[in-house]
């Protein structure tokens, strides 16, 4: 009998071993990696669908409040601006913001460019910043007067206006890396109780 040199074959099932576990590190760090970016993605698609419903709101709105101001005039229910009833009326292919001003009205403002990010245009007028309230919470607004820049883009464009409806699309984009994303809601809104 003659003995067989084992220190050999330890070795192998050493480099073996360790190349395995190499292997799984690396898969289980790539899965890890990819958990954590498609949360933020998820996060921030609930948040601009958030913003979309928000912007949706503040059309509807405003429409009340037309509605409430002025309520024998019918004609008045897309004005841009409820303290000017009968003032400026949306218009269709026209690009517009909405927010709320200083006294928590809800306001339209039109837009000299459409929004997209991914195009030549400034977008700057678009954006959302974020506002820390009472240090509590905090609110999107397009206005940036204490508030830090958010990575979200809303934007408002009227597809169709008749006398009792209108047509419009609320477009929420942001970039993540070097792609952007777009949320786009479509709504129909009706000029009667």
């Amino acid at each position: 009998m003659f003995r067989k040199n084992k220190t050999g074959l330890i070795l192998t099932e050493a480099l073996v071993a360790i190349g395995m576990m190499a292997i799984g590190s690396i898969i289980l760090g790539s899965i890890i990696t990819n958990a954590v970016s498609t949360t933020a993605l998820s996060k921030n698609y609930l948040l601009a669908q958030n913003l979309a419903t928000e912007g949706i709101e503040g059309v509807k709105n405003l429409r009340d409040t037309n509605w409430l101001r002025e309520p024998e005039k019918e004609e008045c229910w897309l004005s841009l601006n409820p303290d000017e009833v009968c003032g400026v009326e949306a218009e269709e292919r026209m690009d517009y913001i909405v927010y709320q001003n200083e006294r928590d009205q809800w306001i339209m403002e039109s837009m000299a460019e459409e929004l997209d990010l991914e195009g030549e245009q400034k977008n700057e007028g678009y954006r959302l910043f974020v506002k820390e309230i009472d240090g509590l919470y905090n609110i999107y607004v397009h206005n940036p007067s204490n508030a830090e820049p958010s990575p979200f883009f809303r934007g408002i464009k009227f597809n169709k206006i008749t006398d009792n409806a209108a047509t419009f699309e609320i477009k929420v984009q942001w970039k993540e890396g070097a792609k952007v994303r777009t949320i786009v809601r479509t709504v129909t809104l009706y000029n009667y109780y």
